[in-house]
């Protein structure tokens, strides 16, 4: 770099071509000089450690797979010099005598028994073997024998899950996308193609409204502060969980000396003027651009409000607006909502999408309000209706 900028400003007129060359030699040697004086202090404070814990325990590990080295780093850190791997053996044999991560696997785990009799007669006792996962890691035969050799030379066996106690934890997760169930309805057509029609004209959108998603993103950060963007996941297209994002439009919950602040006084004027004009929602175009949403379809539920049977909703992308959005909105009802989504994803069309997008501008600029024309509205009846034909 030193050489460009001087080649940049002088040409290095009158400076000797071997200059630079001597330059990078001695950077180099400067270098390998500073490594070999860190390797060396390495080995001093091993070495001092390795005489602090004299008792050494010598460890077969059996898999090379990740948790396996993974372990090997947690160990190392956390009681340094007290577990040396002795060998690593692998199930192929392709793999044998092969170094993984610094480990040369020396066998396969059908070989333990010669292995331990190899070590034992240069002198290494191997005092215990960690299986590097479960127990269906190995075949059965494979680990009957691994037990029975364990067994006969009085070795502990573990297993790197149960030693880190994780089949607690994986035992612990429970799942919290909705089951999705297949559905005996038939989709329109339309959905087979209406994502490249999303994508088209959401690009189109961003490209032509950029500065105005700068300009509403600035006010935030200005008003509300940092960050810009609030995040949620939200269940979409196979009950899959995605990150749906939007401009934030609420202070955060507290102050800076931790107390809680009112919730009225987290909305702020530019917020509140974000929303009513669904300028929060533009970041969601992006989500549109990579297929986790759509424009036109239902709106993505968080995973403890979806309803009792998300099965039909869950079989397309989530919209941006969608037909219960522009017929209600927030003055429905959830049972309202779902059966206004039913309906559409029903009778889907490129014209019922066009309708409901300019519908939303009618929303933008006049507020919510509950349909009450002939199309499929939010009466008794109506839903009744729906409830029925869903049930077909």
């Amino acid at each position: 770099m030193t050489c460009i900028l001087l080649f940049t400003f002088t040409r290095l007129d009158n400076i000797p071509r071997s200059t630079p060359l001597m330059h990078a030699l001695i950077l180099c040697a400067g270098l390998i000089a500073i490594r070999a004086f860190v390797r060396l202090r390495e080995t001093e404070i091993t070495i001092q450690v390795n005489q602090a814990h004299a008792a050494v325990e010598n460890v077969i590990m059996i898999g090379s797979t990740e948790l396996t080295f993974w372990s090997l780093k947690i160990f190392s850190a956390y009681c340094p010099g007290q577990w040396q791997v002795v060998g690593l053996l692998d199930g192929r044999v392709e793999n044998v005598g092969r170094s993984v991560s610094g480990f040369k696997i020396v066998g396969l785990p059908d070989h333990l028994q010669p292995i331990i009799d190899e070590f034992a007669e240069h002198g290494v006792t191997v005092h215990r073997v960690v299986i590097g996962g479960d127990e269906d890691l190995l075949p059965q035969d494979t680990l009957r024998e691994v037990q029975r050799v364990c067994n006969q030379r009085e070795i502990p066996l573990d297993f790197v899950p149960s030693l880190f106690n994780l089949n607690v934890i994986k035992g612990s997760v429970k799942s919290t996308s909705a089951a999705v169930t297949s559905s005996p309805t038939l989709l329109p057509s339309y959905f087979k193609w209406k994502y490249t029609i999303d994508f088209v004209v959401s690009g189109i959108i961003l490209l032509f409204y950029a500065p105005i998603l700068s300009i509403a993103a600035g006010f935030a950060v200005l008003d509300v502060g940092w960050p810009i963007v609030f995040w949620q996941h939200r269940l979409g297209l196979g009950g899959r969980k995605f990150t749906i994002w939007k401009i934030r439009t609420l202070r955060p919950p507290f102050d800076q000396s931790g107390q809680p602040i009112p919730e009225k006084e987290r909305q702020s004027w530019v917020g509140t003027f974000l929303r009513r004009m669904r300028l929060d929602e533009f970041p969601q175009l992006v989500n549109v651009l990579v297929g986790d949403m759509s424009l036109v379809g239902p709106r993505p539920l968080l995973p403890r409000d979806q309803p009792d049977n998300p099965s039909l909703r869950l079989t397309v992308r989530p919209g941006i607006t969608g037909w219960a959005q522009v017929n209600g909105g927030t003055l429905l009802s959830p049972g309202e909502k779902d059966a206004l989504d039913e309906w559409y994803l029903r009778n889907a069309s490129f014209w019922l999408d066009l309708r409901i997008m300019l519908m939303t501008l009618r929303v933008v600029f006049q507020g919510q309000r509950r349909s009450s024309g002939s199309e499929p509205s939010v009466d008794a009846r109506n839903i009744a209706y729906l409830r029925a034909e869903t049930s077909d």
